[in-house]
Parts: C-alpha cells; structure tokens; sequence
C-alpha cells in the first residue's frame, strides 16, 4: 500500500496509508511497533501528540488511538459526511478539517463533538497551538481561530490558491500554498 501521510513526535513515527491502515514505528529501531486498523479508504492525515496519536480518513472518519503501557488501542471514533483532510490534537481536544468546509472539534478521550467551525470551501491543513488554531482553505485564505470562544479572529489573504500546508510557532504562522510560503505575525505582544 501507499504511503499517504507521515507524522512524528519523540521517538515515534506514525504513517498513514491509502489501505486505511495506520502504522506506528520506532525512530530507533525503524521496526514496526503497532498496526492500527478502523479506516475503511485512505488515511489523508495524523497527527502524534505524546501517547496520542489523531487520524483522518477519506472515508470521513476520525479516529483517536492511545498508547496504554505498550499496547496502542483505539480510544475513540467520529464519522462526518466528507472527506477529512486534516487533524491536529490540541490538548484534550482534536481538530479535523473536511470537504465540507467545516473544522470540527471533538473531544480526544470520548469522541464526543465540541464545535464546529465553518468555512467557505474545502479545509486542507489546520494547526494549533495554545488557543489558537489555523486553517488552510480553498479560498486562498487562513483562517485564525481562538478555541476558546470558537470564534474567528482573523483571516489572512495573500495567496491565490488552495492553501495546503500551515504551520504555528508562538505568534508566527507559516502557510503554503500557490508555490510559495508566506510567514505571517499574529499578535504583536
């Protein structure tokens, strides 16, 4: 099967293939720890956070897994009606962005849906940090979201195409899109 998306934290390495299925590696031993099974089409994108690890599937399923001493187990699932694109754990929260235009939110442990984000097109990439989560899009556009009240705080134009890639490091924001990165200040404290 093909490799469809890649994320790593510490030690580990998670990739997601077009198979549905998620394996878990060790940076160091390069061996294959785990193999995560619950998507029925390709995993388009994950995210490892700590012990967890958040992923995304074009059959329109969200899955939350966790490392319980050396067994990795499926913690929770969520089933939207498109496409999910992107995720990204946040805390005890998981943002995923979908073809509808919609950034859910969900609660890592049970699944359970928090919110909902609205957007004008297609979700593509979303990161958080803190408060704060970013959202590529369709229209060219980022969108600066506070996780807190929900609420859209900015939105960045400057690209001419779909935004596919974002990145949050502090108050700087990262985007890619159109064969260009821009870098963009967010809050000037």
């Amino acid at each position: 099967s093909d490799v469809c998306c890649v994320a790593v934290h510490g030690d580990v390495l998670a990739s997601g293939a077009d198979d549905g299925r998620v394996l878990v590696w060790s940076l160091a031993t390069g061996q294959v720890l785990a193999t995560l099974t619950g998507h029925k089409a390709a995993v388009y994108h994950l995210d490892v956070h700590g012990r967890w690890i958040a992923s995304g599937s074009s059959d329109g399923t969200l899955i939350t897994w966790s490392l319980g001493g050396s067994e990795w187990a499926q913690k929770a699932s969520a089933k939207v009606d498109a496409a999910i694109w992107c995720v990204a754990v946040s805390g005890n929260e998981v943002l995923a962005g979908d073809d509808s235009g919609a950034l859910g939110v969900w609660a890592r442990e049970s699944g359970r849906v928090l919110g909902k984000m609205s957007h004008p097109g297609t979700v593509y990439c979303v990161a958080a940090a803190g408060d704060t989560a970013a959202a590529g899009c369709a229209d060219g556009s980022v969108y600066i979201w506070s996780l807190a009240s929900r609420r859209c705080a900015r939105r960045l134009e400057g690209h001419s195409g779909i935004v596919y890639a974002v990145c949050l490091r502090g108050s700087t924001l990262l985007s890619g899109s159109d064969g260009e990165c821009r870098m963009w200040e967010l809050w000037n404290d």
